[in-house]
């Protein structure tokens, strides 16, 4: 075919720009050489080594809310990414600086789970806690259950790395004990197992359900953790955690929608807030990917790439910043969780675009391109072709046709979600600030649907995490791209 990785333009994110990413996501994370410090009227909180904290942001005159907590299903996001810097790193002493992060997150997790219940509910449903690693009581939105499916994701991820140096022990005394079912990550998968089938509290903390975005990382976890078991010669939970997996994966069917053309984020809440068209599934498409062969839920599926449609097109001429750019020329869609989101940082009067959302629609095209590269394909019907003229209008392709490498618009196809994704990145790069200290591409939680402008809770470490996410994308496309 001839692809040469050169016909894609640099991305929109340079080296030295990922560092600044970097740093500005290592301050929200406490080490023994980086302390961090909640002071609130009343209490001062030493956060212990290992804690993430989701934002620095606390109640003020121009912000009503407290993000300076460890939430678990950020932080498990955040370590996630930690660990692929570590296992990529060539510098030794940044090497260094990753692990140090990994340890102390398995000494944080280790702590907080091993406490007892106080809100009438299992230790490993909490959605936060304080910094300091004690179980956080205030009124909240309890059951979170894909916190725990999320750390199990990172914490797999981070012993299958120990597993490849030669640590085998290491994993077994401080990670998955097959032995021991408190062990921090023999707990989280077990607790998976058992209750994916339970209602809980979704991502954003609003509706109560059976949601896709929970449910999808709850299968990739069950069976990543299986694999894990396999290794370390656990061969009873292999086959629980591949069961339940298999349930978990015939369940989520359910919740296609034929008549409306996405997956519907909560069952039997289709017609309240957020149970419907929500970028949390799109999100969790993501996040929850497995390798295997014509799974239902690759990206290249008609119902995914349908979802991915829609999740983008229901955001496109809601915001009045992206009808400005648009009509300027500049750069691609910013999107928020779902159309009639109030949430606003303050007065939910009416929600806006998020940095993580918007960073994981870029992911998405980036993804979507990769594993048409590693040699899935794509059944044009009615849904797909929709997709396709709504991000590569200008490529003809008809409606059952079959794309795949063989294709002669492949190359053009590729090179076109490169660049969708490059130009939703253009227009993050755009709206990130620069602080009086210098210190550059600080990104908040929320974007405002008008003016463009950051609001809400500053500095938001999931919205640097998918940053990282979608750029380590590109770039392994683009590699394969070049290589192709």
């Amino acid at each position: 075919m001839g692809f040469n990785a050169m016909t894609i333009k640099n991305c929109p994110f340079t080296p030295e720009d990922i560092n600044a990413i970097k740093n500005n996501l290592l301050n929200n994370i406490a080490t023994p050489s980086h302390a961090l410090t909640k002071v609130t009227t009343g209490a001062t909180i030493e956060a212990m080594p290992g804690a993430v904290i989701a934002s620095p942001s606390l109640p003020g005159n121009t912000f009503s809310q407290d993000y300076f907590f460890y939430w678990v299903r950020d932080g498990a996001i955040v370590i996630n990414e930690i660990a692929v810097l570590y296992k990529t790193a060539t510098d030794p002493q940044e090497k260094n600086k990753f692990k140090e992060i990994l340890l102390c997150y398995l000494n944080f997790v280790k702590k907080v789970q091993s406490q007892p219940e106080l809100n009438s509910i299992d230790i490993l449903g909490e959605p936060k806690f304080n910094v300091d690693g004690t179980l956080w009581t205030g009124v909240w939105s309890r059951p979170q259950n894909d916190g725990a499916a999320y750390q199990a994701l990172t914490l797999t991820h981070i012993a299958n790395i120990f597993l490849q140096e030669g640590n085998k022990q290491f994993v077994i005394d401080n990670i998955y004990n097959p032995q021991s079912f408190a062990s921090i990550l023999k707990a989280n998968l077990e607790y998976t197992a058992a209750n994916w089938q339970a209602n809980t509290i979704g991502p954003w903390e609003e509706l109560f359900g059976l949601h896709f975005s929970v449910q999808i990382v709850q299968r990739r976890a069950l069976l990543e953790g299986a694999a894990l078991a396999t290794q370390l010669g656990d061969t009873g939970a292999t086959s629980y955690y591949q069961t339940q997996a298999q349930h978990i994966g015939n369940a989520l069917n359910m919740h296609w929608n034929d008549s409306l053309g996405y997956f519907s984020e909560t069952l039997a809440a289709q017609d309240q807030r957020g149970g419907g068209i929500n970028t949390s599934v799109l999100i969790a498409l993501l996040y929850g990917q497995i390798k295997q062969a014509n799974d239902d839920f690759a990206l290249t599926s008609e119902e995914v790439i349908s979802t991915a449609y829609y999740a983008r097109y229901a955001f496109e001429g809601l915001y009045q910043i992206n009808t400005r750019n648009k009509a300027l020329g500049i750069g691609g869609s910013l999107v928020g969780r779902y159309c009639s989101d109030v949430y606003d940082g303050n007065h939910s009067i009416y929600g806006n675009s998020w940095f993580l959302c918007t960073n994981m629609l870029a992911a998405f095209y980036y993804g979507l391109a990769q594993q048409l590269l590693e040699g899935n394909s794509i059944s044009v019907s009615f849904l797909v072709k929709q997709f396709l003229q709504q991000v590569a209008p200008a490529i003809d392709i008809a409606i059952g046709d079959k794309l795949s490498k063989a294709s002669p618009c492949f190359k053009a196809l590729i090179e076109t979600l490169v660049t969708q994704g490059d130009d939703i990145l253009q227009v993050i790069k755009a709206c990130s600030v620069t602080y009086k200290d210098g210190s550059a591409l600080h990104m908040s939680e929320q974007i405002d649907r008008a003016s463009g402008k950051q609001i809400s809770a500053q500095d938001l470490s999931w919205s640097y995490a998918t940053l990282l996410t979608a750029v380590r994308l590109r770039a392994e496309t683009v590699k394969l791209l070049a290589a192709a």
